[in-house]
């Protein structure tokens, strides 16, 4: 099995992922979401400019995740087959909770969503995404705290399949902020 590994800031990612790939940005939380995300016996081809291949190659190998097969630039997705996915704020985000073919879904973890959630929201922890059963045929509304993690959901959806994928921007703490606001 091939693990299409894209380390793009999730602005550019979200904007056309190659089909079937999993968005991880190559920043502070790199290593920890490669460790739960990509599995040790999976190839990987590696999505990433030219001047941070070397870098990427030696943070997965850090983690024991060594089975680099192939580096793609960027720029070489140019007219291959791409996948979108939304980023809505927090307003636009609750509207489209209505809709009853929404499933809303919360990648934190036990703590904070102990400390607090959407009661429309299914709690799927992003470290366990790829393996969690989700009703098909659904729009897929997904947040995390800030909308770091629920960038990375996002990919992972859109990776598995599944046709329409937003997410909320700024994620729990817009939505918090939102509502001490009103």
């Amino acid at each position: 099995q091939v693990f299409v590994l894209d380390t793009r800031p999730a602005k550019v990612a979200e904007k056309g992922l190659l089909k079937g790939s999993i968005n991880i940005p190559f920043n502070k939380s790199f290593t920890n979401w490669a460790g739960w995300l990509v599995k040790y016996d999976e190839k990987i081809v590696v999505i990433a400019e030219i001047g941070e291949q070397e870098e990427v190659q030696k943070t997965l190998q850090s983690i024991g995740l060594d089975t680099i097969i192939a580096f793609a630039d960027p720029a070489m997705l140019n007219g291959e087959e791409l996948v979108i996915y939304e980023t809505l704020p927090v307003s636009t985000f609750l509207k489209e909770m209505e809709d009853e073919d929404a499933f809303v879904i919360d990648v934190r973890n036990d703590n904070e969503w102990n400390n607090g959630h959407l009661n429309e929201a299914e709690h799927l922890f992003l470290g366990k995404l790829r393996e969690a059963d989700i009703l098909e045929n659904k729009k897929v509304l997904v947040h995390c705290q800030s909308g770091a993690r629920s960038a990375i959901a996002s990919s992972i959806l859109k990776a598995r399949g599944f046709e329409t994928v937003k997410h909320m921007e700024g994620g729990y703490n817009a939505y918090s902020a939102a509502q001490s606001t009103n």
